[in-house]
């Protein structure tokens, strides 16, 4: 007999972490217009100081750099972690 529980499982599983993706982009999004007056007044000091355009861009293009490859390590190092745990649970058949 086929059964067609586990796949359901699979199907709810990744609804649930794409509702759980969306909420996350939507909160993000949320931090970075919150904070976008304090960094408006960085900008407005760092040309007073005489930093470029290019500096800039490219100050904004290293902080996001930075910050994708701390979450993308963490997120490896969860995903790593949850692997084994979920590689010693005992199987029900």
């Amino acid at each position: 007999m086929n059964s067609i529980g586990p796949i359901l499982y699979v199907l709810y599983i990744s609804a649930v972490a794409l509702i759980v993706l969306f909420v996350a982009c939507i909160n993000f999004i949320n931090l970075i217009t919150a904070t976008a007056s304090e960094r408006g007044k960085e900008i407005g000091m760092r040309k007073i100081v005489g930093a470029g355009k290019h500096h800039i861009i490219w100050q904004f293009y290293g902080e996001t750099f930075l910050l994708s490859l701390l979450a993308f390590v963490l997120a490896y190092i969860l995903a790593l972690i949850m692997l084994r745990v979920l590689m010693n649970l005992p199987e029900n058949n």
